[in-house]
């Protein structure tokens, strides 16, 4: 079978599936534009060399990631601690336990998604679903904790912990080498 064949047919089948009956441009398939000995190893699984540039998919690679963001939220919460430290001691706790409180709850979701060995797909989604409660269970009732109970200055703490959630951006921005 050759390639333009391959494709004809694939054409024909999303046409035949797509609701209107007609598709307003062709789908493309990834991988089928190269040579047939590259697209047989990457369907039996062999790994070819532009496969290994871009997927990183192993639980090292999660751990890292984990680990990178918790740095990253760490570093900006200590900042915006010390720039609130210009209003006085009681703003920069403040905002330094904002931040601490995301910091903790996203230590929590890793531990509880990288800590066990997986078993499999139903078993992951389940650990994550379970980590982000509990990390959002942590963030809230810490913040009421900080506000609430501590009386302390409710401004510094949501900064630091709208800075600290927006470090996540900055933690997938960089990639592993």
């Amino acid at each position: 079978m050759t390639r333009g064949t391959i494709k004809s047919k694939l054409k024909a089948n999303l046409c035949a599936l797509s609701a209107c009956g007609r598709l307003s441009r062709a789908a493309t398939i990834r991988r089928l534009d190269r040579p047939e000995s590259d697209a047989f190893s990457a369907a039996h699984g062999a790994a070819t060399h532009l496969d290994r540039q871009h997927v990183q998919n192993s639980i090292a690679a999660g751990r890292r990631l984990a680990a990178r963001v918790l740095v990253i939220q760490a570093c900006i919460s200590l900042a915006v601690a010390l720039l609130f430290l210009l209003q006085g001691w009681p703003s920069a706790l403040a905002a330094l336990c904002g931040g601490a409180l995301v910091v903790i709850g996203n230590m929590l979701l890793a531990l509880r998604l990288f800590g066990a060995v997986q078993a499999g797909g139903e078993f992951t989604l389940s650990r994550l679903i379970a980590g982000a409660i509990l990390k959002w269970f942590v963030v809230i009732g810490g913040i009421y904790l900080v506000i609430g109970q501590f009386r302390l200055p409710p401004l510094p703490a949501l900064c630091g912990l709208s800075a600290a959630l927006l470090a996540n951006l900055a933690g997938f921005r960089f990639r592993d080498n």
